[in-house]
């Protein structure tokens, strides 16, 4: 049932049978019309037995016919193809307008659609592959440890970023490791396949060692943090639970955990009510089994480890102290989304975390911290000079003993001096 067209001029051609006219510039002989005096039933056998690739142009259909070639299954690739011959002709207002383009279109066509043949769920494979496995597992290091202390602050900061960090937070865990008389240790050699896996070699250096203090690389101890091994209890854990700061969003941490547990091949309940956050730990020799690594590889999502160490400490009984947020005071707590606010929040807390916080902003915020703690303590004790000196000009007693020393005990100050 193909009709004959005769052109009327440079856009328009006309069928002879029917008088129907439409606009085209390609030339009449490459034209091939079924719709032209067809019952249903004539056009579906046109199409069944020439096997042609449908191109939606206007009212009509153009045909591509494919009389010598065998039939193949249609589907999204077939579609596809068709979409971009569709693009090619409408862009230059024609069918066969531009005859290269229209092959490069079509061989383009062809390709997506073999692929999309050989791939049955295209958009399964497409997608980004949530909670699987990658294949990371612990490697142990065996590290060399020669104690000095009993007592042990650790940080581990690998990557050139938190490298970059760390120069700026480690003199203030140095500081705050003298300060309470114990060893501290900085790891910086990278030796896992994912980074946040370097945290278990944490449990390579607590058998040497009595009591220890874990911080990440990103946290910053200000000068008068009190001795977090008179506030956790000999015996105990100490950690901050964030579960309250989750602020309705706990529907991807339960998914996290069930993703965790399934690949570990553990069968623990998802804790509602906790999240132990393991930025800031302080846990005893006796504590090493919460440090235990994974035996089966992690979907390494980005809290994977601390539920790892959560579910650790859950299924071997440990007594846990709760920390005051002031000792894990994170970046991304509620109510602090500028960084102005953090800031003069952050000049509060003894130990501050920058979880979560943009690399863009992390390197200057630290720096902006540590200067204004540093700032902080220079400034009671020049006051407090200064007030001695004047005190022992008007005194007629003469000031002996200890000069004076300022403390600062949660945020308070306090003068002390022997007269």
């Amino acid at each position: 049932m193909d009709c004959t067209l005769e052109r009327i001029d440079e856009v328009r051609v006309r069928c002879t049978t029917c008088g129907q006219v439409e606009r085209t510039k390609a030339p009449v002989r490459e034209i091939r019309r079924t719709d032209c005096g067809a019952s249903p039933e004539e056009r579906l056998e046109i199409l069944r037995t020439r096997g042609p690739t449908l191109i939606p142009l206007g009212k009509s259909k153009i045909l591509a016919s494919r009389r010598n070639q065998p039939q193949k299954s249609r589907g999204l690739g077939d579609f596809v193809a068709a979409v971009l011959s569709a693009i090619g002709i409408r862009k230059r207002g024609g069918c066969g307008a531009c005859a290269k383009r229209q092959a490069k279109l079509n061989r383009l066509g062809s390709r997506v659609a073999s692929w999309f043949r050989r791939n049955p769920k295209p958009l399964a494979h497409l997608s980004r592959k949530k909670h699987r496995p990658t294949g990371s597992v612990f490697i142990p290091t065996n590290p060399i440890v020669r104690p000095t202390s009993d007592r042990l602050v650790l940080t581990i900061a690998t990557g050139r970023e938190y490298r970059k960090l760390l120069k700026i937070t480690r003199p203030t865990m140095e500081a705050y490791a003298r300060r309470i008389g114990a060893d501290f240790v900085a790891l910086t050699d990278t030796t896992q396949g994912w980074p946040l896996l370097e945290k278990f070699r944490a449990g390579e250096w607590l058998p040497w060692y009595e009591r220890m203090i874990y911080l990440d690389a990103d946290c910053i101890v200000s000068p008068d943090c009190p001795d977090l091994f008179d506030i956790v209890p000999a015996g105990s854990i100490g950690a901050h639970n964030d579960w309250g700061f989750l602020s309705g969003s706990q529907g991807w941490f339960r998914q996290a955990w069930v993703a965790l547990m399934r690949s570990q091949g553990l069968d623990r309940k998802f804790p509602a009510g906790v999240c132990q956050n393991s930025g800031v730990i302080v846990c005893d020799r006796e504590h090493l089994a919460a440090w235990t690594p994974p035996a089966e590889p992690m979907p390494e999502d980005h809290i994977d480890e601390q539920s790892l160490i959560q579910a650790n400490v859950a299924a071997a009984g440990f007594p846990v102290k709760w920390l005051s947020p002031v000792f894990n005071f994170q970046y991304w707590f509620p109510g602090l989304r500028t960084v102005e606010v953090f800031a003069a929040a952050a000049r509060h807390a003894h130990v501050v975390h920058l979880a979560n916080c943009p690399a863009r902003l992390r390197l200057k915020l630290a720096r902006q911290l540590t200067k204004g703690f540093h700032d902080a303590q220079k400034a009671p004790e020049a006051s407090a000079a200064s007030r001695g000196l004047s005190d022992a000009g008007t005194n007629s007693r003469s000031v002996s003993g200890d000069p004076i020393r300022v403390e600062r005990s949660h945020g308070a100050l306090e003068a002390r001096g022997a007269v």
